[in-house]
């Protein structure tokens, strides 16, 4: 029995039978780009990412694992990566730990985000505060 990383070959054959038949085929189209970006920055970033593993079946451990983030989300939890980690690359559990953690900011909640200055009653943001309230 060959091993791969943690996985042995006998470990990743059941969890194929067990996925899904869309997650048996190696993964397409936008997801097969996030992926690839993924290990893409992650090998940049960290030298010995995947060092000595085979890369196919760690990337359908991950495919399988993040398949319900969009790559917005992806992109930033990728974005905290390095600082979060500056030494090793994080696990797939420590990535989606990340993903958690990155939340996305949507229309509108910069405002609620913001303080509101008692002096002028504006967002400390904008252009009117710094003419009225300066650095304040």
């Amino acid at each position: 029995m060959q091993t791969v990383g943690n996985l042995s070959t006998h470990a990743m054959q059941q969890m194929n039978r067990e996925a899904p038949e869309s997650l048996r085929q190696t993964a397409t189209g936008d997801r097969k780009d996030i992926i690839n970006h993924l290990f893409g920055y992650l090998k940049v970033a960290y030298p010995n990412f995947l060092k000595g593993q085979d890369e196919i079946p760690a990337k359908r451990l991950w495919y399988v694992q993040l398949e319900k983030y969009t790559a917005d989300q992806v992109k930033a939890a990728l974005s905290l990566a390095i600082d979060r980690h500056p030494t090793f690359p994080p696990t797939i559990g420590e990535f989606k730990a990340l993903l958690k953690d990155a939340r996305q900011i949507k229309p509108g909640q910069m405002i609620s985000l913001a303080p509101i200055c008692p002096a002028c009653h504006s967002l400390r943001n904008t252009q009117h505060h710094l003419n009225i309230c300066g650095d304040k």
